[in-house]
């Protein structure tokens, strides 16, 4: 029999699981059956095997096809393939990371970088898990400067066919999911050559196994073995030694070698052409995020539910305290609590925007924001996990409780999709070209300047009214938000321009130096967006009460930002003294009027559950 939960809860789980409720209930028809529950793990090879069968049963119920083509089996619907990934993650997260990289990686490729050829002999198939394929772009040497790669792919007319090699043992593809065991068919990249010149990154299907499962001529195949984990996932490692591979296997949408033997592109510059084939690979990153985020909601259920029954201590002839009656415990989780919701909002805006982009060229406006979403919210599902852990004292420990998976499993996904360093980097870079394109529209860079500071300071001035009035509402919040990011862009603008007039420094070596400034910077965006995307989210919840709780956890998630950095916020001269002092005091009032909401909250945070 079902719990019953007040309507303003259930109202507010169906928020969370829209859009594409009806997809998410489909997949956890399929998830929660009993195949599902604890598959076995008693060796390596087991748990592998049986991650595959569970991958086959959810290619079996269409799930993998909802994102392609219809004339291909598919739904033609991206934004519910999306939601059904992120779905998977409240299952094994191995069978996660197995589905990713079979159909959003392998058959993902095929789909973005392929054309109707590849689409109508191979996209099917993959997504169908009958043609096991793997993704094998890192390398050795190379992990996050794609552009770097060193395997070939040299076209030799006289066979028509491409040659593809590894050129030292360090360029082998590493990390690869699916390679050790079940692959077949590899979509590598490389280096193209034609005619003895080079043409850039791109990507060749490639075959590794026969249909027995043994690796192919040329093809040196070694496994990873265990991992910290997700084991259910067979990680390994490709060396290629001159394999040929027809001329039709090349993923040719964006260029490639015509039938005379030439190469052909409608992208003329090559580093557009790289960046173009790399921008449809942005929806990883949002999955990666939004996956990680699930991890991060299960872990504070555990934890909430863990602080509601365990007692602890008390006053002498009472009943001991419940753990969540204390303030610090609540302060230890419900901030975490406030920003997973935070996240949530602006992840699922962003995947929505992401995947209504109808080219290319639109789906790269999202690529700053997928880098620093996916960053945030792998980060944080990372320390929720280990302070719900925590929380939970020696009974956290005991794999039955369920952070040991949790906590093995995700650790990974801080760095595959983008290390989140080099992703805080892109963020920055994209960052500082927008507002040097902004300085030049307004003309001389120093008039550019002088015009930002102007802006500013009425920026400053407006605040400072607001908090003569000792306001400080979701409005104020996010104006000081922005104004921390505006003033930090600048900041980091005139650091480098020094590094460069000054010091002499290639614009380069300049932003090299400066990467610590450049994740400040980062940071500062990031948070402004998150605060930004989940008020807008609040503006079309009509449910009075339910927006009402929401607003509470916003208003917490920024005054939680605001005293993290406030020593920024005080130097800056942003924020008076006493707003300051009394930040700590504010947030512990919020979490303790939350405190009666909080079981409620994670419950509607983990809708599969109720």
């Amino acid at each position: 029999m079902k719990k019953k939960y007040p309507k303003w809860v259930t109202e507010l789980a169906s928020i969370m699981d829209s859009p594409h409720k009806d997809v998410r209930e489909r997949v956890r028809k399929v998830i929660q059956t009993e195949p599902f529950q604890n598959p076995p793990r008693e060796t390596l090879d087991s748990y592998r095997e049986s991650i595959w069968e569970l991958l086959k049963i959810i290619a079996d119920n269409d799930i993998g096809k909802i994102g392609i083509p219809e004339e291909y089996g598919g739904e033609n619907d991206r934004n519910a393939f999306l939601a059904a990934f992120e779905t998977i993650a409240e299952s094994d997260i191995s069978l996660l990371i197995k589905f990713g990289v079979q159909m959003g990686l392998f058959g993902g490729s095929i789909q973005n970088l392929g054309t109707e050829y590849h689409h109508k002999k191979y996209l099917r198939d993959a997504m169908e898990a009958k043609l096991p394929g793997c993704f094998a772009m890192t390398e050795g040497n190379h992990g996050s400067n794609v552009a770097g790669l060193e395997t070939t792919i040299t076209y030799h007319p006289e066979s028509d066919t491409y040659i593809v090699n590894t050129p030292n043992e360090e360029a082998g593809k590493e990390y690869i999911g699916n390679a050790a065991v079940h692959a077949r068919m590899a979509s590598v990249f490389g280096q193209l050559i034609v005619e003895g010149k080079s043409r850039g990154v791109h990507c060749i299907l490639v075959p590794v196994r026969d249909d027995q499962g043994k690796a192919l001529a040329g093809v040196r195949i070694e496994d990873d073995g265990p991992k910290m984990g997700l084991n259910g996932v067979d990680n390994g490692r490709f060396w290629f030694d001159n394999v040929a591979v027809p001329r039709e296997n090349l993923l040719n949408r964006f260029g490639g070698v015509d039938e005379n033997g030439e190469y052909i592109s409608e992208i003329e510059s090559e580093s557009r052409r790289f960046f173009t084939m790399l921008g449809t690979l942005v929806g990883g990153r949002v999955s990666i995020g939004s996956s990680a985020l699930v991890a991060a909601k299960r872990a504070l259920k555990i934890a909430v539910e863990h602080g509601l029954k365990r007692r602890q201590f008390g006053e002498e002839g009472k009943p001991e305290t419940i753990l969540m009656d204390y303030r610090l415990h609540q302060m230890r989780l419900i901030p975490r609590l406030a920003k997973t919701y935070a996240l949530h909002f602006s992840l699922r805006e962003l995947s929505e925007q992401y995947n209504k982009a109808e080219t290319v060229e639109e789906g790269r406006i999202y690529e700053r924001d997928a880098a620093a979403l996916k960053a945030a919210a792998t980060w944080h599902a990372t320390e929720t996990i280990q302070v719900c852990r925590e929380a939970c004292g020696g009974a956290g420990y005991i794999t039955k409780k369920g952070f040991t998976d949790l906590k093995a499993d995700t650790d990974i996904f801080t760095t595959f999709e983008g290390d989140n360093t080099v992703l805080q980097l892109l963020v920055a870079r994209e960052s500082l070209k927008d507002f040097g394109r902004q300085l030049k529209s307004v003309g001389p860079v120093t008039a550019g300047v002088e015009i930002t500071f102007t802006q500013l300071k009425r920026y400053q001035l407006s605040l400072a009214l607001l908090f003569s009035r000792g306001e400080i509402s979701t409005t104020t919040l996010l104006a000081l938000l922005k104004r921390r990011e505006q003033q930090v862009l600048i900041d980091t603008g005139k650091r480098i321009r020094r590094r460069i007039k000054k010091d002499g420094l290639t614009s380069s070596a300049a932003f090299t130096e400066e990467g610590p400034q450049l994740a400040v910077f980062a940071n500062a965006h990031t948070e402004s967006l998150i605060f930004e995307r989940f008020r807008e989210a609040l503006s079309v919840v009509n449910n009075q009460k339910v927006r009402s709780k929401l607003e509470a956890l916003l208003e917490l998630y920024g005054l939680t930002v605001l005293e993290e950095d406030r020593a920024w916020f005080l130097s800056s001269g942003l924020m008076p003294v006493w707003l300051c002092n009394s930040l700590q005091e504010m947030i512990s009032q919020r979490v303790g009027l939350i405190r009666k909401d909080v079981n409620h909250l994670v419950t509607a945070l983990n809708p599969g559950e109720m």
